[in-house]
């Protein structure tokens, strides 16, 4: 290596006057999405520096009283094209580190090591039990089978918990039978042996004596201990997205009973982290200091008059502030005991997206406990749950959790040989209805009720007659009780599932048609205008086919029936196209427009979103070069409003900087690998209601999980171009217009 080292061109470790590679293993600079280019390797000046990675790779000792880190060591050493022999030893322990980030990395620059897996087996035997659960974890997640016995040897000797549930998992992911480990007498044995020792931390607040009565599948009775020792094991472990030894639990279990102990556990742990100060609590709070707090705002308003603005003395106005920021106090946290929500992974997918998704809503800023979650859709990997898990992907505001759900994503597309994009088409709930958008409810002899979607995606009861009726029948014997309330538990989820995917589904084809992404034709007959809710919506947007080259052949529009009309009704064949896309009319000419808009009047049309109708701005003479667009700079509008009207276009607030303020409101998109920002002069955290004015539109390129550069103006998606800056517009039309002095009163610059 270090030949190699010699005989390569130099690469100055200093740039700009900065020293790079101390300064990035003493993390004063942090390049979170990548290193910079600096046109040539960096190997060969970290050649001239293995003084400095000693030390940060624990070699030799600290030379200074600022320390080289590790975890920066191992992004620096992973620009040798081939690592440092000297290395593997320390890397190899970072590989079982605590922290995911650096084990991660650690196992990335392991991979291709000859005698990798034999080295890994190793630590199986180690003195600490978390490495010998990441060995096991590690060789897992390598496929490594021919390690099989080293597993086995490990399992037979293992006493840790925590251990045996990493190599039981282990064994069942490379394809061992451990069917023998699942015997009630065993399970209950040590049940009984685990619930001896120390409770685990955080499980307070868990009602032990609420379980539920479980059944084996064969029908005879759960030991009532194992559920209580899986909850105290599965806290244990914290591993909220489940592992195969809770997963084989759980599929021993009578049909039902795993939903019900699931749901049990993820709506108590979801409660117990979301306990806030009652109503009458908080009155009782603001009661008893408003008085305090209003001399105190009197006085400031005296002592500081051009400030007074932020001093309210209306005595309502503080009572209301005291009273809601009591009422957003949380009470305590579940994160210690985010491990039971693996026994979660069983509950039915709609029902969870019910309690899930408005705890990302609202409490997304726990943090811990919001990517638990996010674990716990895609443990639950149904249909309902996996499009949850994808609009957290592209749509959260914690930039940390969102791209928590965007790793998720890949990972379970990627098992399956698909894009993001494709996961998102095959797992789109149905409702249960079929590609005629009816379904049938077995409520008894000759009572066969139907259930059909109307014009408006609203569900509607039909009776055995074909009578609309406003709900289904009671039982009218014994028999009859079960089939009733399955039917009306089926009409349940079908309005839940309907409701959440005319949605989410018009949000992505929006999204769709702003990238362009095109379809593969089959695929879109299959999964677009073959399923029975997306479907719907195709048939009332207007589609073009392209050839194998792109190029556009003929606009259309399903209707619904298997085939396709072109504006003057004239058929079009779908076999004719090699891909499918959404039309845009800043794609298209203004003939086709206006034929297309009047073939929609003709039919009542109401298309989900705006293909044809809106006025869009487009790029003058020069401007393909820049990276900002600033026509509607200093244009003023209230803070208040800016964010009502960017929350309404589906932006959320970008991250604060320095002070607490952020200064734009963001829009990822993700597949695309494209941010857009809308710039302000900025608002502080927690915002007031303020007269801000608009810099800039401007675009990122995403890299990994962070922002980089500005794009410039020629390399955007001319769709999403067009509809960002019409955004843009649309948002300082919402306020008083360009204001001169913008600068002066908003205190930017």
């Amino acid at each position: 290596m270090n030949r190699r080292c010699a005989a390569s061109p130099p690469c100055g470790p200093r740039r700009g006057g900065n020293d790079f590679i101390g300064g990035t293993l003493k993390n004063r600079w942090n390049w979170s999405w990548g290193m910079p280019d600096f046109g040539v390797p960096v190997w060969p000046a970290l050649c001239g520096r293995f003084h400095d990675l000693d030390q940060a790779m624990g070699l030799v000792p600290q030379a200074e009283a600022e320390p080289r880190l590790a975890a920066r060591g191992l992004e620096l050493l992973a620009e040798f094209p081939i690592l440092p022999a000297r290395y593997r030893a320390g890397i190899m322990a970072l590989a079982g580190d605590s922290a995911a980030k650096t084990r991660e990395k650690a196992r990335d620059l392991l991979k291709d090591t000859p005698g990798i897996d034999a080295a890994i087996a190793v630590q199986l035997a180690d003195g600490k039990q978390d490495t010998r659960a990441f060995a096991a974890d590690w060789l897992a997640a390598r496929g490594a089978a021919d390690q099989l016995p080293a597993i086995r040897a490990a399992l037979n000797r293992e006493k840790s918990d925590v251990a045996r549930a990493a190599m039981i998992t282990a064994l069942e992911a490379l394809g061992d039978d451990v069917s023998h480990l699942f015997d009630p007498q065993v399970l209950v044995k040590e049940a009984k042996a685990g619930l001896a020792k120390a409770k685990p931390k955080g499980l307070d607040w868990f009602p032990f004596d609420m379980l539920p009565q479980l059944h084996w599948a064969d029908g005879t009775p759960v030991d009532p201990v194992l559920p209580r020792w899986w909850v105290t094991l599965a806290a244990k472990l914290k591993q909220p997205g489940g592992n195969a030894l809770i997963n084989l639990w759980l599929n021993r279990l009578a049909p039902g009973d795993a939903h019900r102990l699931g749901w049990m556990v993820l709506t108590g742990w979801i409660d117990a982290d979301t306990l806030r100060p009652s109503d009458a609590e908080a009155n009782a709070h603001a009661a008893q200091h408003v008085d305090a707090v209003l001399q105190q705002n009197i006085a400031y308003a005296k002592r500081w008059p051009q400030h007074a603005e932020y001093y309210s003395t209306d005595r309502s106005v503080v009572f209301a502030r005291l009273k809601r920021e009591k009422a957003n106090v949380y009470l305590g946290s579940a994160a210690d005991s985010k491990g039971v929500l693996a026994l979660a992974a069983r509950v039915n997918g709609a029902d969870a997206v019910q309690r899930i998704r408005p705890f990302l809503k609202d409490h997304g800023s726990r943090t811990s406990q919001a990517k638990a979650l996010l674990e716990v859709l895609a443990a639950i990997g149904t249909s309902a749950a996996l499009q949850a898990l994808l609009g957290a992907a592209n749509r959260m505001k914690q930039r940390s959790v969102q791209d928590f759900a965007a790793a998720l994503v890949d990972d379970i597309a990627a098992r399956n040989g698909w894009t993001a994009a494709q996961l998102a088409d095959r797992t789109v709930p149905t409702g249960g209805f079929d590609a005629g958008g009816t379904q049938d409810l077995d409520l008894g002899l000759d009572r066969t009720y139907r259930l059909q979607l109307d014009a408006q995606d609203q569900i509607v009861i039909l009776n055995p007659d074909g009578r609309e009726v406003k709900a289904l029948p009671a039982a009218r014997v014994d028999d009859e009780k079960p089939l009733v309330v399955a039917a009306k538990k089926l009409l349940t989820n079908a309005r839940k599932e309907v409701k959440q995917v005319m949605a989410a589904q018009t949000a992505r084809l929006q999204e769709a048609m702003f990238l362009q992404r095109q379809w593969d034709a089959g695929e879109w007959e299959s999964f677009i205008a073959g399923h029975p809710l997306v479907g719907r919506l195709a048939t009332r947007l207007v589609w073009q086919g392209l050839d194998d080259s792109g190029a556009a052949l003929a606009a259309f529009r399903p209707l619904g029936d298997g085939s396709y009309t072109d504006p003057e009704d004239g058929d079009i064949s779908l076999g004719d196209f090699a891909s499918v896309r959404l039309v845009h009319s800043s794609l298209m000419t203004a003939d086709a427009i206006a034929r297309w808009r009047q073939h929609l009047a003709d039919y009542a049309v109401e298309a989900p979103f705006d293909q044809l109708g809106r006025d869009l701005p487009t790029l003058g003479a020069g401007q393909a070069k820049a990276t900002e667009i600033k026509d509607r700079e200093g244009w003023m509008i209230e803070s208040f409003k800016l964010r009502g009207m960017a929350t309404k276009l589906g932006y959320q607030r970008g991250q604060a900087q320095d002070g607490g303020w952020f200064i734009a409101y963001e829009k990822l998109f993700r597949d695309a690998g494209v941010v857009v920002e809308i710039g302000f002069t900025g608002s502080p955290l927690p915002e007031e209601n303020q007269p801000v004015a608009l810099t800039a539109l401007a675009f990122r390129k995403v890299r990994g999980n962070s922002y980089a550069g500005m794009m410039t103006l020629a390399d955007v998606p001319p769709v999403l171009l067009a509809e960002s800056w019409r955004d843009l517009h649309d948002i300082a039309d919402k306020g008083t217009g360009l204001d001169p002095e913008w600068k002066k009163k908003t205190g930017y610059g």
